[in-house]
């Protein structure tokens, strides 16, 4: 790369400034050809608009005009690593792949060099010096194309990102009833894409021990069509759909309508925590209405809770010995082989401490509701 820098101290061959001044004459030609390997190989030059075709060309036709200077050993054109960088940021800003970009390097580089394989002369060693020097010369040129155009590129990408983050920070906390509305809000939302009147469910999940940014991803790859940010201790989410969104893979979360956007976050937060009580992945609100409240509501009314559904358990001469049981029964998905395996007692011995639970509380622990009722006193009292 030092030769970029300055100019060799050898003159070009005559054979190689012959090949330059046959691209020159055909310049138009060489570009055009590059255009259509673009389109051709590249899906986002493909389907370019007509402005970013004339960019795109300009940045072609530039590219061919550096090499062709490269190879008449004249001075590398000053500030060329600059343009490049502003080429990179320009084409982040169009909404162009990384990948793409440097495909297209790649791409006209090797449509040139075909160029010059046709225009090399017929002697051997004529032809193998052309070859060796146009080679070399784009070499160079990719090795700092590659490195200029990723740097304007990423810097470019990081405002672009952390513009949108900025926005769908800001959306989820005037939805959720953190911040005020203001006059930017349909701006932000319209930049973005996100219809307001369209969102119908929120999504949240505490945060907890887990990494923020790795659970924002997950979100939004579980749920493409969601804008996701963070509201306290939790991250929210709103989409649209009539239907409840899928969930799968989400593990702690709770689900609420969001007909009005700071009610479904205030529902879907508390689901949440039900959820992580609960160890379960998903709980939509409406089914835990009541569980709900008791976590919201002071330490009084939990102890209350807590001993009203396992109080005339634990009043028992084997009350821990049987709460120890049904925990595991849940823990292990209501499959008395697995619990009593994990308990090291006889699934008989099981089956009967359950029936004894059932006639203390007169209700059967393993239907619903009274299973999640149990659920959460037993989470709350751990």
């Amino acid at each position: 790369m030092e030769e970029m820098d300055g100019v060799s101290k050898e003159g070009p061959s005559k054979a190689v400034l012959r090949a330059v001044e046959a691209v020159q004459a055909n310049i138009d030609t060489v570009v055009e050809s590059m255009m259509e390997a673009y389109r051709a190989h590249i899906p986002s030059y493909a389907a370019a608009t007509n402005d970013l075709l004339v960019d795109v060309r300009a940045g072609a036709q530039a590219v061919v005009l550096v090499g062709m200077s490269r190879l008449r050993r004249e001075e590398t054109p000053e500030g060329l690593e600059a343009a490049l960088a502003a080429l990179g940021r320009r084409r982040a800003g169009q909404g162009i792949p990384l990948p793409d970009v440097l495909l297209a390097f790649q791409v006209g580089a090797h449509r040139f060099w075909q160029f010059i394989v046709e225009l090399a002369p017929e002697s051997p060693e004529e032809r193998l010096e052309v070859l060796y020097d146009v080679t070399r010369t784009m070499l160079e040129l990719l090795e700092t194309a590659v490195a200029s155009v990723s740097a304007g590129y990423q810097e470019t990408a990081e405002e672009i990102v952390a513009d949108e983050e900025h926005d769908f920070q800001a959306l989820i906390e005037v939805l959720a009833g953190v911040r005020e509305a203001d006059e930017q809000l349909a701006e932000r939302a319209r930049r973005r894409g996100v219809e307001l009147a369209a969102l119908r469910w929120c999504v949240a999940v505490d945060v907890g021990e887990q990494e923020v940014g790795a659970l924002v991803r997950s979100l939004r790859r579980a749920l493409p069509e969601a804008i996701v940010g963070r509201v306290g201790g939790a991250v929210v989410s709103y989409l649209p759909g009539e239907e409840a969104p899928d969930l799968d893979g989400i593990q702690g979360a709770g689900l609420a309508p969001a007909v009005d956007p700071e009610a479904g976050a205030r529902r879907a937060r508390a689901a949440a925590r039900v959820a992580a009580h609960l160890r379960r992945p998903l709980v939509r609100y409406e089914d835990v209405v009541p569980l709900a409240a008791v976590l919201d509501g002071p330490d009084d009314e939990r102890h209350a809770f807590v001993d009203a559904w396992l109080g005339r358990v634990l009043a028992d001469s084997r009350g821990e010995e049987l709460l120890r049981s049904l925990s595991e029964f849940y823990a292990s998905g209501l499959s008395l082989a697995a619990a009593a395996r994990n308990l090291y007692v006889h699934r008989h011995t099981l089956e009967y401490r359950l029936n004894r639970i059932e006639a203390l509380l007169d209700a059967d622990p393993k239907a619903q509701p009274t299973r999640l009722f149990l659920e959460l006193a037993l989470a709350l009292r751990d």
